[in-house]
């Protein structure tokens, strides 16, 4: 089983990557490769690629960037542990006087609270205090969805024996609680693996994942959460056995409901779809959607009228971005659509968001040169425009790209690069769509490049705010959750922060847990959730921002 190598493949990915003699690490065929690599066999020709680990983080140098104290600060500064600080809205040495030291070092603000004229002021916007939402078990892989109303759930996997469960958690906005974690497997019968979900309006839920019986292949298969009776449903299975499966869910305004999944057939993947019709009929037959890259998901995103865009990697033909729609008028998928050839050749990672007008934003990692790449569904034209670079074409190893989009229609993705080998730092980048110029900014980063960071997630509210999170390793060699914000009144990026201190390492894997996640509601409220090693167990935790 893939837990098996779950702490392996945490070390690998993320803990000694800048070290050329670093170990090797099993992969799913049995074989090796170096820790900084990662190998993808091409199921048309047979041939393996070896390609550096964009996934692990690298270090940083801490020897530069701070004030001595024989330097000056400007105006009513004072130098506080060697950095120039202003004691009246510095959160770590508010009312600081003096030399800073001492009972002049003035107050550090607890998480959440503001340094106003010198004073600590609680309540103030940012993030709170995280709190651990599993079941007590060693738990990973969580995913969370949330709908404008700020009801949210999370679902993740929680180690046996005798098997491997899905739970999933569900937080209240009015009580601001969480309702404790549940299964949402009811049997018992196999390993869940690689749970999704998504939420709907009235906070109905459904969940997707794989499962494992035993000496049987996985199987594909979903739950509904009917909030009215507080209760799952029995799952239903969507795939038959297969010899390996993955899996994804949304869910329009109506609440019905689309999953899609790959199944591995000898040499062939092929990508499906199924839908479920929120009027009691169930799921319908699937969808073949068409061949897909071995290593792929298809991606979706639905329109506020249920309109609903997949894209996943084609094989056939060579690696191009594929694209399917259901239109939610007629009922029916449309023929497969390819992206602009020579620009999504090789395509790799894609991710999908759909704004308030019905216009869908597509960004992904082009294998062959690691750049961001973006396209967009325009659904007046409806037809897709022309893809073009979104991350910086000098820089090299940009990779895991997310996108997001406000109600005006405005986008931003995100990803990391690195600068030029897989032994550079990674830091996190940011592309912004502007609906009334069309056009995409400069990229820029958004972590302060003073620590080491990747594994960027984005969600966006109505009014253009975002928060984007990301694993960062900062001097000390520790991995924590950190995270910025875009003002959309000021247009600028807040200052980059931590925003957990639980002692142990956030985990990451691309594979097996790829990192934070975060969502938000309509009134700008935010939920970050993640895994992370807690006196040596891999816990899941939450974090607010209000």
């Amino acid at each position: 089983m893939k837990r098996q190598t779950l702490l392996i493949a945490s070390l690998v990915a993320l803990g000694c990557p800048s070290d050329d003699t670093a170990g090797t690490a099993d992969t799913t065929d049995g074989s090796t490769t170096d820790a900084g690599s990662t190998t993808n066999e091409d199921s048309t020709t047979g041939n393996v690629e070896t390609t550096e680990d964009s996934t692990s983080i690298g270090s940083v140098d801490s020897s530069s960037g701070s004030t001595t104290d024989d330097e000056e600060c400007d105006g009513e500064q004072l130098v506080c542990d060697g950095d120039c600080i202003d004691p009246l809205t510095d959160a770590e040495f508010c009312g600081a006087s003096g030399d800073c030291e001492g009972d002049n070092a003035g107050t550090a603000c607890e998480r959440g609270a503001e340094c106003i004229d010198g004073d600590c002021v609680d309540g103030a916007q940012g993030w709170g205090t995280e709190e651990i939402i599993d079941a007590g078990g060693s738990s990973f892989y969580p995913r969370i969805a949330m709908n404008a109303l700020g009801q949210a759930i999370v679902v993740f996997e929680e180690e046996g024996p005798p098997v491997s469960n899905g739970l999933a958690n569900r937080f209240d906005p009015d009580a601001s609680s969480w309702s404790g974690a549940e299964p949402f497997e009811l049997d018992d019968m196999g390993d869940v693996s690689d749970p999704e979900v998504a939420i709907d309006p009235a906070g109905n839920a459904v969940a997707v994942w794989a499962r494992n019986d035993g000496p049987n292949p996985s199987q594909a298969r979903a739950a509904r959460w009917d909030e009215a009776m507080q209760t799952w449903s029995d799952a239903a299975q969507l795939a038959a056995h297969t010899s390996e499966l993955d899996t994804g869910v949304l869910i329009d305004a109506d609440g019905n409901a689309t999953a899609v999944y790959r199944q591995q057939g000898g040499a062939t993947s092929t990508a499906f779809a199924r839908r479920f019709e929120a009027g009691g009929k169930g799921w319908d037959a699937p969808t073949d959607l068409g061949s897909i890259f071995p290593a792929d998901l298809p991606q979706l995103a639905v329109d506020p009228d249920g309109n609903v865009t997949t894209a996943w990697t084609r094989i056939a033909g060579g690696p191009t971005l594929a694209t399917r729609r259901w239109d939610a008028a007629t009922s029916s998928w449309a023929d497969e659509a390819l992206m602009d050839m020579a620009a999504s050749a090789d395509a790799r990672t894609a991710r999908l968001t759909a704004d308030a007008q019905g216009n869908v934003f597509a960004v992904w990692q082009s294998f062959g040169d690691d750049h961001i790449m973006a396209n967009r569904w325009d659904a007046d034209d409806e037809s897709w425009g022309t893809s073009e670079i979104i991350s910086d074409p000098t820089q090299t190893i940009a990779a895991f790209p997310e996108v997001a989009t406000d109600a005006a229609g405005n986008a931003i993705a995100v990803w990391h690069h690195r600068e030029s080998s897989n032994k550079d730092p990674a830091h996190v980048y940011a592309s912004r769509w502007d609906a009334g110029s069309e056009t995409w900014s400069a990229a820029e980063p958004v972590d302060g490049e003073e620590v080491a960071t990747a594994a960027p997630d984005v969600a966006m509210d109505p009014a253009g705010n975002a928060l984007v999170v990301w694993i960062a390793r900062d001097a000390a060699g520790a991995l924590n959750v950190g995270g910025a914000r875009w003002d959309s009144a000021t247009g600028a990026w807040d200052d980059p922060e931590t925003i957990e201190d639980t002692p142990g390492d956030v985990y990451v894997n691309t594979e097996l847990d790829p990192g934070p996640q975060v969502a938000m509601d309509d009134a700008g409220r935010g939920l970050v959730v993640w895994s992370q090693d807690v006196d040596g167990t891999l816990r899941v935790l939450a974090n607010r921002y209000e």
